[in-house]
């Protein structure tokens, strides 16, 4: 393991996509503030299900993929990932969330989460493509 990562107070991961170091021949990790990013874009590509030794993990927006974009979905989708966020990374708070469906991003919803990390009082925000057709 990489010692320079063993002090870090917001959590230490495997970088995703997995990378090994050639040189000390171990796994590549980040922390802290890189670490929960990774955390929330790993929970946001994962369907509810596909785990099958951790099943509940993932959201299902998968589920909604078909209904029509209107001001009831919107709110059914922030309500699903602020339930999500909440129980799989307690280290955030949620403040926003805007779901931006314009006809210009055909097939795409994009999630523009802006949240707070707790311990450092540090306010970021994602933006995260969901498609909705995979290609």
């Amino acid at each position: 393991m990489n010692t320079q990562n063993k002090n870090t107070f917001l959590g230490t991961g495997w970088n995703f996509p997995i990378e090994f170091n050639t040189h000390t021949k171990d796994v590549t990790m980040v922390s802290n503030a890189e670490c929960i990013a990774q955390n929330i874009r790993m929970l946001l590509s994962t369907r509810q299900g596909e785990r099958p030794m951790f099943p509940e993990y993932g959201h299902q927006l998968y589920l909604m993929v078909f209904e029509t974009m209107d001001q009831t979905l919107i709110y059914r989708i922030k309500e699903h990932l602020h339930f999500i966020f909440m129980i799989y990374e307690p280290r955030i708070t949620i403040e926003d969330i805007i779901i931006d469906s314009k006809e210009e991003h055909e097939n795409v919803i994009l999630i523009d989460l802006h949240y707070l990390i707790r311990e450092t009082n540090t306010r970021t925000n994602l933006v995260f493509p969901y498609y909705l057709i995979e290609k």
